[in-house]
């Protein structure tokens, strides 16, 4: 069952390493602000609100990785890794911290509620990894011409596209 949540903003929707039971999230409206701890600290938040930062680092969370606003979803790529696990011993941790960067209104699924839905539309699978996907290429896309100082107008959202194997390719400037 999906559920619609509203986090004030600054309020920690996930933190990195907690259970990944919580599902997955929708935003409907506002952002979220999502955050990586890369070093193994033992230091955590310690309430279940946070103030965001600017940019850079979160005191507690880590790095800033990105924001995501509505029509977005968060936290499929760890449900995604929950589904393969064989056992409640080896459902994965979250990988990520998330933190309401203003008010947002989001739809929650969560772990339970994601695996019926897999169990009978096994096909949404495919739905989901090819969103998934698609959402990485652009964050790397826009990442790699931020490392390499390029313009904005020269980094641009390529579309992803899958073409069915068996597929003759045609590449231009090629003989």
């Amino acid at each position: 069952k999906m559920k619609r949540i509203t986090f004030a903003k600054g309020t920690l929707v996930v933190q990195q390493h907690d259970s990944v039971s919580s599902g997955m999230y929708i935003v409907t409206r506002g952002r979220l602000v999502v955050y990586r701890k890369t070093a193994t600290g033992s230091h955590r938040a310690s309430s279940s609100t946070s103030s965001v930062a600017a940019a850079g680092t979160h005191p507690t969370l880590g790095s800033r990785l990105s924001s995501w606003g509505p029509g977005t979803t968060l936290g499929e790529n760890d449900v995604l890794a929950a589904l393969a696990a064989h056992d409640d011993d080896s459902v994965p941790k979250r990988q990520i911290s998330i933190v309401a960067e203003q008010d947002t209104d989001v739809l929650q699924l969560d772990l339970e509620s994601f695996r019926w839905v897999m169990d009978r539309y096994p096909g949404a699978i495919v739905s989901w990894i090819l969103s998934t996907t698609s959402r990485q290429w652009r964050v790397a896309t826009y990442t790699l011409g931020e490392v390499l100082g390029l313009p904005k107008s020269d980094v641009r959202d390529w579309d992803l596209e899958i073409i069915p194997l068996g597929t003759n390719i045609e590449i231009s400037g090629s003989s």
